[in-house]
């Protein structure tokens, strides 16, 4: 609500006060917003969450977190900070991601399957290959490709199973590297989910891309300005 930013992952800052240097350069009030929680509202109120009480946005992106909402409102827990899924360990070994091996966001995020891939077959996919390049790679039929983005697949669905076991929502709405990655690597997730998963949570639940694609992040944004000139509480 300070709109301070406190250490993201992704960017060089620490303690910013992100909210007051904007208003200051703008002349305007300003609402920050975590972008999974953003983009879980935009999903909910325009997208694949339409009608849903209960939903999970997963990012999908640079990195990997999750939008909640429950009974529909936001999720946001004791300090704000709930939906940091990205950093559970989910594998014993794996590649490295801000200092923790195994991370789900090592294998599942944009960043991070580049690192599984040179994790796994290093011989091939150097440290700078990108995830879009393992993407073309893949398309094209390329096996070690194929491999990374099945292995990629089944740790997403394992992550998945775990949030739907807990959560029981309606519908797990994937961010846009679901649109930008082979059909294969999502089947794969499905499969895993439908062997880990409980069966009622999962058959109460929807595995969904999301809906709104390139406009998400301008909804997302508008969705916030609205909720900050309304007073709306989300």
């Amino acid at each position: 609500e300070k709109g301070i930013i406190f250490n993201p992952p992704h960017l060089p800052w620490g303690k910013v006060n992100l909210k007051k240097s904007l208003e200051d350069v703008f002349k305007c009030p300003v609402r920050i917003e975590h972008d999974a929680k953003a983009c879980a509202l935009a999903e909910w109120k325009f997208g694949a969450g339409r009608g849903c009480k209960n939903m999970i946005f997963l990012t999908l992106g640079t990195g990997l977190g999750a939008g909640i909402i429950i009974d529909g409102k936001i999720y946001r827990g004791s300090t704000g900070l709930a939906g940091e899924v990205g950093h559970i360990r989910i594998a014993e070994k794996g590649p490295v991601v801000y200092g923790k091996a195994g991370s789900w966001e090592a294998f599942c995020s944009g960043k991070g399957i580049a690192k599984l891939a040179h994790f796994m077959f290093p011989e091939v996919f150097g440290e700078n290959v990108t995830t879009k390049e393992i993407s073309e790679k893949a398309f094209k039929g390329d096996e070690h490709a194929i491999r990374v983005l099945k292995e990629s697949g089944k740790y997403l669905g394992l992550g998945i199973s775990i949030l739907i076991d807990i959560f029981n929502p309606d519908a797990v709405v994937l961010g846009n590297l679901s649109w930008r990655l082979p059909r294969f690597w999502l089947d794969r997730a499905l499969e895993v989910i439908e062997k880990e998963s409980l069966e009622n949570t999962r058959k109460a639940c929807r595995i969904v891309r999301n809906e709104l694609k390139d406009k998400l992040g301008d909804i997302a944004a508008l969705i916030v300005a609205e909720s900050a000139w309304k007073k709306v509480k989300y």
